[in-house]
């Protein structure tokens, strides 16, 4: 979503000016700096013209286009027959080298049945090619035609076209000086039968009247008629309230400086929307809003668009100097007392602002890169948070080896540093990162993945899955199955356990149009189920089975990884206990524990009663079959409570 002002309505204003120029023909100088709005206003302007008036726009600050003044006039002012023009020279042009070429090859081979047609229409071409470009040398002006007839359309009574020259200010001097005289001639009305249904033409020409190059003797004002300020809607206090009121509606904060420097600086909307675009990345896509001072961080955003020198001086290390006493109450106008600074007003307010607060979050000068363009706001520099992965393997481990209930800000603002990172420095880290994973995940058997290590297999899963589908890949998985490679792991019921506990397999549930659905990852059940399928029966069949670590795993890879009752969200029956009984009472105390975790089958005391011994089995509905002459449920719940 674009992060802009508001649109500024200047209906009002503009039905007045186009009231004007449907009245008597005038030239007008519509005065605005580059930015402000004056061809946005220039469209509403247009939106209410009578029919029989347009515009039609001259853009003549084009670099790249060499043509002359006056066809620049002529196209703007006479589209179709500046085309037609140009087309027919070049038919002539084509004509003649067609025709040549016929008389070139007839005059080797000469036909049997010459016709004289190609020579005749060749010699007309040629004739009018060369008569034209001897004319324009000697006697023909051509620009002054155009000009004539530029002229002649401007001042037509019964099609209105009003000229609009925009960006005026940045033409170069010989430029603006030909359009004062092209001006000059246009507004009067020649006399005569050329005269009939002609009046003096209406022109506006568009730019900031303090920049103009030709304004010495104010030969300006010998040209125009009237001089058009833009609405006071657009004007740079106007346009300051509306950006505040945007960046207020998605963060609280004091805005007031910025404000009144924005309004000081005579910004305008378009200096207004590239704030605001920054604002979005910078504040609220980087969930800056409660770990920096919001309207220090306003501030260096402003200063790193429009007063880099200022923002160069932050990233040197600059600090107010600490002085005694209250800062003055108002923002800007305030004399800091500091000689040996500048005194204006955007330096002041950096004085003023870039104090040291005794505040939470930490200000400025307490987390100085956290506030620079670019830079996540955390309680570490990007360099630090880097250093942990490349250096401190120490540090990283017990990130990684942190547990849900003793997460901290150092562990929360580590998660966000990786989950941000660009693909590039991530690509450049990964290594080390799965490295550092795999050797805490094997630590233990079964080690219990945090959200840090979940987060390190998903970007794993997707970089390998990038480009190859969506679902049912096992591409994915082959090629994901290389971080198991490098850490040694050649069983497959590991390997088993780390997808099903690191990897979110089933993805994300959506809520939209009133239907609840589940959007599908790459490697997702279905794909690892059917990866590991052959090898899990297999290993099922060992003399030895239930005797290793992990061996539930491949029970479970058959089963399927959770147990659902009912429901439309996951398309699985619920897993068929009762088809692996055999197998899962051979499994050890360990292994049988953590298959029955898998579906939330587990012993829950019954408090209520006070009594100790008065146990149940939770999930004990998907139980409830035969087994050695009770239910299987009452088998399990007995085992399980051998282990408590």
């Amino acid at each position: 979503m674009v992060f802009q002002i508001d649109t500024i309505e200047t209906e009002d204003q503009a039905k007045v000016f186009a009231e004007r120029l449907s009245g008597p023909s005038q030239i007008y100088f519509l005065d605005g700096v580059w930015g402000s709005g004056k061809s946005e206003y220039l469209k509403k302007v247009a939106s209410f013209l009578p029919k029989n008036f347009k515009f039609v726009q001259l853009a003549l600050w084009k670099p790249s286009n060499k043509a002359t003044l006056a066809k620049k006039i002529f196209l703007a002012t006479n589209p179709c027959l500046a085309v037609l023009s140009t087309l027919l020279g070049w038919v002539l042009i084509c004509v003649m080298v067609v025709g040549s070429v016929i008389l070139a090859y007839e005059s080797v081979a000469p036909p049997s049945n010459k016709s004289n047609i190609p020579l005749r229409v060749t010699a007309i071409a040629v004739i009018a090619t060369t008569l034209y470009g001897f004319l324009k040398d000697k006697w023909l002006d051509v620009d002054r035609i155009r000009m004539a007839i530029s002229s002649w359309s401007l001042r037509n009574t019964k099609k209105h076209k009003i000229l609009v020259v925009d960006d005026f200010d940045r033409l170069e001097e010989k430029t603006q000086t030909e359009l004062y005289m092209f001006f000059n001639s246009i507004r009067t009305t020649p006399s005569g039968l050329v005269g009939k249904c002609q009046e003096p033409a209406r022109v506006i020409f568009v730019g900031d009247l303090r920049k103009l190059k030709n304004n010495k003797d104010n030969y300006l004002r010998k040209i125009i008629d009237q001089k058009i300020v833009l609405p006071f809607s657009l004007q740079s206090q106007t346009v300051a309230h509306y950006m505040v009121a945007k960046i207020q509606s998605k963060v609280k904060c004091d805005c007031s400086a910025i404000q009144e420097l924005f309004t000081i600086e005579n910004r305008t909307p378009r200096d207004a929307n590239l704030f605001l675009a920054y604002v979005k990345r910078e504040v609220i896509e980087q969930q800056k809003v409660g770990k920096v001072q919001l309207d220090q961080e306003l501030l260096v955003i402003y200063l790193y668009i429009f007063h880099p020198d200022k923002y160069q001086k932050l990233l040197d290390g600059w600090l107010p100097k600490s002085e005694e006493g209250k800062p003055e109450n108002n923002l800007i106008a305030g004399d800091m007392k500091e000689k040996d600074q500048d005194d204006t007003p955007v330096t002041k307010l950096m004085r003023l602002l870039f104090r040291p607060r005794a505040s939470n979050p930490p200000d400025f000068s307490k987390n100085t890169s956290a506030y620079f363009v670019n830079e996540l706001a955390t309680n570490h520099s990007l360099f630090e948070l880097r250093e942990i992965i490349n250096s401190n393997s120490y540090i990283l481990k017990e990130l990684l080896d942190t547990t849900e209930s003793g997460k901290g800000s150092e562990y929360e603002e580590f998660c966000y540093f990786i989950e941000n990172m660009s693909e590039e420095e991530y690509s450049s880290a990964q290594h080390r990162l799965e490295e550092s994973v795999m050797s805490v995940m094997r630590s233990e058997v079964r080690h219990q993945p945090n959200s840090l290590i979940r987060l390190i297999f998903k970007k794993r899963s997707d970089s390998v899955c990038k480009g190859k589908g969506n679902i049912n890949n096992t591409k994915c998985i082959e090629q994901f199955d290389k971080i198991f490679d490098d850490a040694g792991i050649a069983e497959s019921t590991e390997r088993m356990y780390y997808y099903r506990a690191c990897l979110d397999l089933y993805g994300d549930l959506q809520y939209g149009n009133g239907v609840l659905t589940r959007s599908i990852p790459a490697i997702n059940v279905d794909s690892v189920m059917a990866h590991f399928s052959e090898k899990a029966k297999s290993i099922e069949k060992r003399s030895d089975f239930g005797k290793r670590d992990y061996d539930a795993e491949a029970l479970i890879v058959q089963l399927g990884y959770s147990y659902y009752l009912d429901g439309p969200i996951n398309p699985h029956v619920n897993p068929d206990f009762q088809s692996k009984v055999e197998s899962i009472e051979k499994l050890k105390p360990s292994e049988y524990q953590a298959f029955w975790r898998v579906y939330d089958i587990q012993i829950l005391k019954d408090n209520r009663t006070g009594m100790s011994d008065n146990i149940k089995l939770t999930g004990s509905k998907a139980l409830e079959f035969g087994y050695k002459g009770q239910l299987y449920s009452v088998s399990v719940l007995k085992r399980l409570a051998e282990y408590i």
